[in-house]
């Protein structure tokens, strides 16, 4: 029989290893009729099993078991705002799905879904700063197959396949470049799908790692510093602009507020925009067909809005619904999600789910203390130019994880926890 103390050891190991393979996209790909739009496989629309769904559904059983063998109050009266805003929402995906453009696909994402709502409960409960260890290593190992496709200005492969790592080089169509010194360099993005996610990624991470810092430099030593170091190049060499502006506003902040000469900081940060903008030119990270490409987008978002604007097309649909409009090619990439989170959410999901959206974000946000709030306004902010946080498995994932420590460090969730009414 289980002691709670072996049943605790074992939950640690497939934590553990969530938190290592949360950088990597090891999955296998599925590639039914509804995947496929104008004869082309869409990776965005196929249904795939990722190795960490394994890891997280290996979690989740451990859990089960736990949780029935264990005495539990769920008493409806303790516990009826929570049951109302669970059923609330499954009532919403239920109805999402009945009126789907492709409801195979809907119920995909749905599950998705429920999927970062375990992560979130789970590790809110569950959480110790000793799983950032894991990842902080495998953030390292990141960085140095991220330098190794700058350098080789292609893929690496070898064992970085088996995590994910796709084959690519300089002559690869539509893999992200830009200009340095007169060429155009092949942009890395190690084990992720292009070079912006994995910048937001590891920007949030630092972040993350930062506000543990007393506790991983205690554990790592030296290292702890190397490591940010090293994950802070990552953040160069791939030459996200909304990265970089993110970074430039921080700053920014930092110099006007910090400063107790407050016209030498406004100086500086006159200095700090001028860099900002001279490194945003020379290297030509605003590109004319990505803002075309991205305005594009933005209008039919607009036009599937006006056509369905209360229940949406269906999460995930957003893609195959553009065909619905009847618009030309015209040269654009428009076989990619709306760069807009908002705009995505309307599209897929209508007003309805938007304003569900919100309301569970905003239980969320007055239960957590300020350093996560600017976190996730830094997540808000970065989706307003890119639609990753939401179509991407690791960085899905990880906006789990951001919102999940987040209430870990709630000394008033935790006490709702304990008492057995969350």
């Amino acid at each position: 029989m289980l002691t709670p103390i072996t049943l605790s050891k074992i939950k640690k190991i497939p934590a553990g290893l969530f938190f290592f393979f949360l950088p990597t996209q090891l999955g296998y790909f599925f590639w039914p009729a509804w995947s496929y739009f104008w004869g082309i496989k869409i990776d965005f629309l196929s249904p795939v099993i990722f190795l960490t769904d394994l890891i997280l559904l290996a979690l989740a059983l451990v859990w089960f078991f736990d949780f029935f063998r264990l005495p539990h109050s769920l008493s409806f009266r303790e516990n009826k705002a929570w049951f109302w805003l669970i059923g609330g929402t499954m009532v919403f995906f239920a109805i999402n799905l009945l009126f789907s453009f492709l409801p195979a696909l809907s119920g995909y994402r749905a599950l998705k879904w429920c999927q970062l709502a375990f992560l979130i409960g789970y590790f809110s409960v569950n959480f110790s700063p000793g799983l950032l260890i894991p990842l902080f290593f495998s953030l390292t190992l990141t960085v140095f197959l991220a330098w190794g496709q700058f350098l080789l200005q292609g893929s690496v492969q070898g064992i970085f396949w088996w995590v994910g790592e796709r084959f690519f080089n300089s002559s690869t169509l539509g893999v992200a470049k830009m200009s340095l010194f007169g060429r155009l360099f092949v942009r890395p993005m190690a084990v992720f799908s292009h070079p912006n996610s994995l910048a937001g990624f590891m920007l949030i991470a630092l972040i993350i790692f930062w506000f543990f810092k007393p506790f991983l430099a205690k554990k790592l030593g030296i290292f702890f510093y190397f490591g940010l170091a090293l994950m802070s190049t990552v953040l160069v060499i791939t030459f996200s602009g909304a990265v970089w502006l993110v970074i430039f506003l921080l700053g920014l902040a930092y110099l006007v507020k910090n400063f107790s000469n407050r016209f030498l900081g406004l100086v500086l940060a006159g200095l700090f925009f001028g860099v900002f903008v001279f490194l945003v030119g020379h290297f030509g990270l605003i590109e004319e067909l990505s803002i075309r490409e991205r305005l594009f987008l933005t209008r039919n978002a607009g036009q599937l809005f006006m056509e369905r604007p209360l229940l949406g097309w269906g999460l995930g649909s957003f893609i195959p619904a553009q065909g619905q409009l009847g618009f030309s090619r015209a040269g654009l990439n428009f076989y990619q999600p709306v760069h807009n989170l908002f705009l995505l959410i309307l599209a897929e999901a209508g007003l309805l789910g938007l304003f569900w959206l919100v309301y569970w974000l905003t239980r969320w946000w007055f239960l957590v203390g300020r350093y996560w709030r600017q976190l996730f306004l830094v997540i808000i902010f970065l989706g307003f130019f890119d639609h990753y946080w939401l179509t991407l498995q690791q960085n899905f994932l990880l906006l789990g994880v951001v919102m999940a420590i987040a209430l870990s460090t709630s000394p008033s969730y935790t006490l709702k926890v304990k008492r057995g009414r969350c």
